[in-house]
């Protein structure tokens, strides 16, 4: 049974489908951390409109196996036409709830994914990756600023939409702790790579606009219009220290994480 909040993500990354697609970089960044081999196979949780994916396949060739998987049906839709000279299986599945067996994978990769579905996932991750497998996964993180601003206003907001703002704020994460990562999930190597990297728009309007519809839309989305824009107001005006004759710099953090099961 899907969730609320899987209904919502459904719904706002089938909408978005279409601002995921180039990823290209950030994917093959993470799929040369996991060090695909031919042949082995390999689920893609989160697969969004298949841009990892299709890497994914390229590099386990037709001897390999690849299952990509996402809540949405409209980044299915476009992972479908990505993915369509490849033998990816393609299905709708919350990547916190795996409809899979222990140990049916060689790797378990998420692009983008961790920052949505909260430390849960790595302990499901693990349960469908066999002994010695690995689990590579990417999270962007920063800026603090919005993190920020997200804490004050939960408390200004009314119910039922603090708690369950709160909910997510207390989900989120990140990125994960190599200790923690073996202790709590059992992983036992950790290999890790940093990017840092800087956003750069034109004004603080279209950094708002850019972010949200990067994934803030699927935490905001249920406010009320006028709550929504006071939000808007307080994210713009907190950017524009940060603006150069009009521009607007927002520096953050591309990690990118391969635990060995």
């Amino acid at each position: 049974m899907v969730s609320a909040w899987g209904d919502r993500y459904a719904r706002g990354f089938s909408e978005m489908a279409g601002v995921y697609v180039d990823l290209t970089r950030q994917a093959t960044q993470l799929l040369d951390v996991a060090a695909l081999d031919a042949g082995e196979s390999v689920l893609d949780v989160g697969c969004g409109p298949g841009t990892a994916t299709l890497v994914v396949a390229d590099r386990v060739g037709p001897e390999g196996r690849v299952i990509g998987v996402d809540l949405a049906p409209g980044m299915l839709a476009r992972a479908s036409a990505a993915t369509s000279g490849t033998a990816t299986i393609l299905a709708v599945m919350d990547a916190r709830q795996l409809a899979f067996g222990d140990g049916t994978f060689d790797v378990v990769t998420a692009n983008s994914v961790l920052q949505f579905t909260g430390r849960e996932s790595l302990g499901e991750w693990p349960r469908v990756t066999r002994p010695g497998g690995r689990v590579a996964c990417s999270i962007p993180y920063g800026p603090a600023m919005w993190f920020e601003l997200c804490r004050r206003y939960v408390h200004r907001t009314s119910e039922p939409y603090r708690s369950t703002m709160q909910a997510r704020l207390d989900t989120a994460v990140g990125p994960p702790d190599a200790e923690q990562a073996r202790a709590l999930w059992g992983f036992g190597a950790v290999g890790a790579v940093v990017e840092r990297l800087v956003r750069r728009y034109d004004s603080a309007d279209e950094a708002w606009e850019s972010e949200y519809q990067h994934g803030a839309r699927v935490f905001l989305e249920e406010l009320p219009a006028d709550a929504l824009e006071r939000f808007r107001a307080e994210y713009v005006e907190a950017l524009l220290p940060e603006g150069d004759g009009g521009g607007v710099a927002i520096p953050f953090e591309f990690h990118y994480w391969c635990f060995t099961r």
